[in-house]
């Protein structure tokens, strides 16, 4: 019904506006991201982790753009379990899975990912029309997104398309390095990660 819709843009919304923040800390320093020297993660729940690392997703969409110093370098891919439901609950948003000071081990590295281009969605349709790349249902909470705005059916939040241009998988999974979250779900990785 037209209540459960609301709640669901509502929550879609939320998480769009709010994922992957652990604090409310000011604007991160996203200068961090040009130093050739570091190295990144990013967090991604399971099954889409899987399914970027087997070449099924193409796009990565996140309510956030990619840093411009991120294009075209790889980037470790973290993978986290699944998030965890209740029974009929398809459409709650998942939440970050690592601390902001995640430790060694806390996730799993399943591949480098090189991202070629960041673009928002200009529309709800053009993000339906895009499903094969980033195979993201209706029944989660980014399928419900209700587009970029300003109209009273739209979140006014864009959703953004991370398109994959190369992935490297691992020969054998490995435990994620230290890491700390440098920007939702963007992490600098421990200086002695390889």
């Amino acid at each position: 019904d037209a209540a459960d819709d609301d709640e669901l843009h509502s929550r879609a919304r939320d998480f769009v506006s709010n994922a992957g923040t652990k604090t409310n800390a000011s604007p991160p320093d996203l200068t961090v991201f040009a130093d050739p020297l570091a190295s990144f993660g990013l967090e991604m729940r399971e099954p889409w982790a899987g399914m970027v690392t087997r070449g099924e997703k193409t796009t990565e969409t996140r309510g956030y753009a990619l840093p411009e110093a991120l294009l075209f370098r790889p980037i470790a891919l973290l993978a986290a379990p699944a998030a965890p439901r209740l029974p009929g609950d398809t459409k709650r948003a998942p939440e970050a899975f690592l601390p902001d000071a995640a430790p060694a081990g806390a996730l799993t590295t399943v591949a480098l990912v090189t991202f070629g281009s960041c673009v928002p969605y200009a529309s709800k349709e053009a993000f339906a029309d895009d499903f094969a790349n980033h195979r993201v249902g209706p029944e989660t909470a980014f399928g419900a997104w209700a587009g970029p705005g300003p109209g009273p059916s739209e979140s006014g939040t864009p959703l953004f398309a991370w398109r994959v241009a190369e992935v490297l998988p691992l020969p054998t999974p490995a435990p994620s390095p230290a890491a700390t979250r440098v920007l939702r779900s963007l992490f600098r990785l421990d200086a002695d990660a390889e």
